[in-house]
């Protein structure tokens, strides 16, 4: 008898922990909202992360600057004697194209500096200075025929060097076809005929010079440009993490709030009364709900 009398005691000290909350001795600990969400962690971080992209951005500043005081580059220019000079902004190539004749098309791709070879040097074996390399594709074209005749070539600062030549149709074919010899493996007179016939349609030295004013030009544009866009992604990015007090930010607490909310389980959606609110309880007066900083009752 007894012995059944202290389980149902138990079972009904059981039943009023759940049904009952304010008769459970026991309290949340005061806490700061983000200290049981690992909060202050987070927020050191995004604050040591904010630091580092706030020292990108000034020395990314601070180098565009230097570029645009001490040596700004010019406008791109758009025309070389008759051709027509696409910059094509972004891009490590340029186009160039022109009409020669009835039914002639031109066109020409050249790529930024791709290579360099020793210019000269002195005679204890010390590289003085660099010739930097530019490649030349040249695609000429005959009205609306399917062919076109390709000529691979390497500007110098000074000079047109012809590497290579086929012919080949306008639409891609998935597999190699022959591309002829190598160039210097020609005929002598054959290679000064062929030097002779892109003069005539404006490839030449001249154009080669051009070529490397320009692309200087474009490379310090280029390099601007580049400084432009990452810094644009770094101040875009550091958005996402303003510099705010946890304190201040509602959006953090409730975010702390619903951490620790997850962390108590099957409590975690009950609001436990503060001790106030369990004496009133207890003696049948209104109850005086004493709340934390933190939004909960306190102990």
């Amino acid at each position: 008898m007894m012995r059944s009398l202290r389980r149902a005691s138990a079972f009904g000290r059981r039943f009023d922990s759940v049904t009952h909350p304010w008769k459970c001795n026991f309290s949340l600990p005061h806490r700061r909202p983000w200290a049981s969400c690992g909060g202050a962690r987070t927020y050191m971080s995004e604050m040591r992360k904010s630091a580092f992209e706030g020292n990108i951005l000034r020395l990314l500043r601070s180098e565009i600057q230097y570029e645009l005081e001490c040596a700004p580059p010019l406008e791109p220019e758009k025309k070389y004697d008759s051709f027509t000079v696409d910059e094509r902004p972004g891009e490590q190539w340029v186009s160039l194209k022109r009409k020669f004749g009835d039914n002639e098309d031109i066109h020409v791709e050249a790529t930024m500096f791709d290579g360099a070879i020793p210019a000269s040097k002195a005679g204890d074996g010390i590289t003085e200075e660099m010739q930097l390399h530019i490649t030349l594709i040249v695609n000429i074209s005959k009205g609306k025929g399917d062919e076109v005749l390709e000529i691979m070539c390497s500007a110098w600062p000074d000079s047109l060097e012809i590497r290579k030549l086929l012919v080949r149709t306008r639409q891609k074919i998935p597999y190699p076809i022959y591309t002829g010899p190598g160039f210097k493996e020609l005929d002598d007179e054959l290679q000064e005929a062929l030097y002779e016939f892109l003069e005539e349609r404006g490839i030449d030295d001249q154009l080669a010079s051009f070529l490397h004013q320009y692309m200087g030009n474009k490379d310090k544009i280029e390099y601007i440009r580049w400084m432009e866009t990452v810094k644009s992604f770094v101040e875009n990015k550091a958005v996402l993490f303003p510099k705010v007090d946890p304190s201040q930010d509602p959006g953090f607490q409730m975010m702390c709030h619903e951490v620790r909310r997850k962390q108590q389980g099957k409590h975690a959606c009950k609001r436990w009364p503060s001790a106030n609110e369990r004496e009133n309880k207890r003696s049948g007066g209104t109850p005086k709900v004493g709340r934390d900083c933190d939004g909960y009752a306190s102990a």
